[in-house]
């Protein structure tokens, strides 16, 4: 089980990159500029706000990929009671990068629709 649900997420894991990095590029970006360029303390606030979600999704990034190392690692070491465990932990930061992902989708439908 654990050699193709790797796989599978690695698969899924670029993917949601290529997204993120999309979005970010597209849609965050310039949103972060625009706000700080406005310059009031209100969009200062929208920029940092803005730029703490940058980090809470490269977080989620970082999390399912150094969770992937620590199942692998601990299935190696016929640990499966931690094996399980780093898995589940895999999948809830996953499935929140799937979540946000839905979001970004729809942002950039939007811009090309707009565009």
């Amino acid at each position: 089980m654990s050699g193709e649900w790797e796989r599978k997420v690695k698969e899924e894991l670029r993917e949601l990159r290529d997204l993120w990095e999309e979005y970010k590029e597209r849609v965050l970006g310039p949103a972060i500029r625009e706000a700080r360029s406005r310059g009031t303390e209100e969009d200062l606030d929208v920029a940092v706000g803005l730029e703490d979600y940058s980090y809470t999704v490269r977080s989620l990034f970082i999390e399912v990929e150094e969770e992937l190392e620590v199942e692998a690692r601990a299935r190696e070491r016929g640990d499966e009671f931690n094996a399980v465990i780093a898995a589940q932990r895999a999948a809830e930061a996953l499935e929140m990068l799937r979540i946000y992902a839905r979001g970004w989708r729809e942002e950039l439908q939007r811009g090309e629709a707009h565009g």
